[in-house]
């Protein structure tokens, strides 16, 4: 979402139209906060980044300790479950289908709601990280250590600490499925 590809720049524009039509933040991760604010010149008052720290832990209260996870993969480790833990002890999670069995690269992603048809200018700008995270060889691996024991552990040890966490739906992901209560 923070480069130059075909992708990254439809992300950027949509960006830039949903900030200018209301009062919304956007927060992000502070590494990547040299090119949002080159890029989203206009909306410095609205722009959070947020520095990181090496730790594992999802149930971080960003109003006590401003800092997100680094060592838990990727935007729903690292920013979306420390936001929410941070607003609420009860965390619903809709839309996180997880990787089904006929699905290529990470996972498959909705039309209505990414830009499906642009997918391959990210394959195309970064070869290696699709290499290194998603080999031909063992396509799954990336999901299994992200939303994989890794993730399960995390949400294990801020259940203990009294938060829960809902599935709204099925998923494919088996960490996030045992949270579904039909």
């Amino acid at each position: 979402h923070f480069a130059f590809n075909d992708f990254a720049r439809s992300f950027i524009s949509d960006l830039k139209e949903r900030l200018s039509e209301s009062e919304t933040v956007f927060v992000y991760p502070f590494h990547f906060h040299g090119f949002v604010s080159r890029e989203l010149k206009g909306f410095e008052e609205r722009l959070i980044p947020i520095p990181m720290v090496r730790r594992e832990s999802v149930h971080v209260n960003l109003l006590k300790d401003f800092r997100l996870p680094t060592s838990v993969g990727n935007v729903l480790n690292m920013l979306l479950l420390p936001l929410a833990c941070t607003v609420s002890r009860n965390v619903y999670l809709f839309g996180f289908d997880g990787r089904a069995p006929k699905d290529k690269l990470f996972w498959s992603n909705s039309s209505n709601h990414t830009y499906s048809e642009k997918l391959i200018s990210i394959q195309e700008s970064h070869p290696a990280f699709f290499k290194h995270y998603v080999p031909s060889d063992k396509e799954k691996s990336y999901v299994d250590s992200v939303h994989g024991e890794k993730l399960d552990s995390a949400l294990n040890e801020a259940e203990q600490m009294g938060w829960n966490f809902v599935m709204m739906h099925s998923s494919h992901t088996p960490t996030l499925n045992k949270r579904f209560k039909q």
